[in-house]
């Protein structure tokens, strides 16, 4: 099972300790015991790769496990707030770890799975998109870049969703990042390089709008 350079340790204690709306996971138990695989567990059955909880079906409160990208047998499966956890570390170490931190690695772990390297898909994508405009919102809210970049990749999880409720909240989406990019391109003194670039952003928008 693939490993994130990140502590499994820490970041498995946390997503076992969070908060009451995530069902059982949501009480504090000890690490020893929650880290553990027993005997009784199925080697077989899937399993969040981050926190390692098997799928309790029987268990309508417990957060069901999902799988949205490229990973076949039973890898990938994971909890979306075990992924959301594990992107704001990431996102977080990546940022701070450096004077100029790489964006492209930044945004990153919202939008590729580290196990099979593919895009994750579908409502999970859409979620993981909310969750990453939440944590720019409350990290980089100055920052207009990481905003169009967040907004972007909401986007492009809703272009990917056939549903006429979805392709609303496209066009919604797409007005926003022309308001953001517009304010962009008015800057004094652009640099040509950053000027470009929101060029291509106005050019990918209307590329997720005709994929509609």
């Amino acid at each position: 099972r693939t490993r994130s350079a990140l502590s499994a340790a820490s970041l498995r204690s946390h997503c076992l300790t969070m908060s009451d709306s995530h069902g059982k996971r949501g009480t504090k138990r000890s690490a020893p015991c929650c880290a553990t695989i027993t005997d009784n567990d199925d080697d077989d059955a899937p399993r969040c790769w981050i926190c390692l909880e098997v799928d309790d079906e029987l268990n309508p409160d417990d957060p069901p496990l999902v799988r949205d990208c490229s990973c076949r047998g039973t890898s990938g499966f994971c909890h979306v707030s075990c992924v959301v956890e594990y992107a704001k570390q990431k996102s977080s170490t990546i940022w701070n770890s450096s004077t100029s931190p790489n964006e492209n690695e930044f945004i990153k772990p919202w939008r590729i799975c580290p196990n099979c390297n593919q895009k994750y898909q579908n409502d999970f994508a859409l979620d993981l998109a909310n969750a990453f405009l939440t944590f720019v919102g409350a990290k980089f809210r100055n920052n207009c870049w990481f905003w169009v970049e967040a907004l972007f990749l909401k986007l492009e999880a809703l272009s990917k969703i056939n549903s006429q409720r979805r392709r609303n909240e496209a066009k919604h989406v797409a007005n926003k990042i022309m308001f953001v990019v517009s304010r962009i391109k008015k800057h004094p003194g652009l640099h040509p390089f950053a000027l470009e670039r929101a060029l291509q952003f106005d050019a990918h928008v209307y590329h997720c709008l005709g994929s509609h």
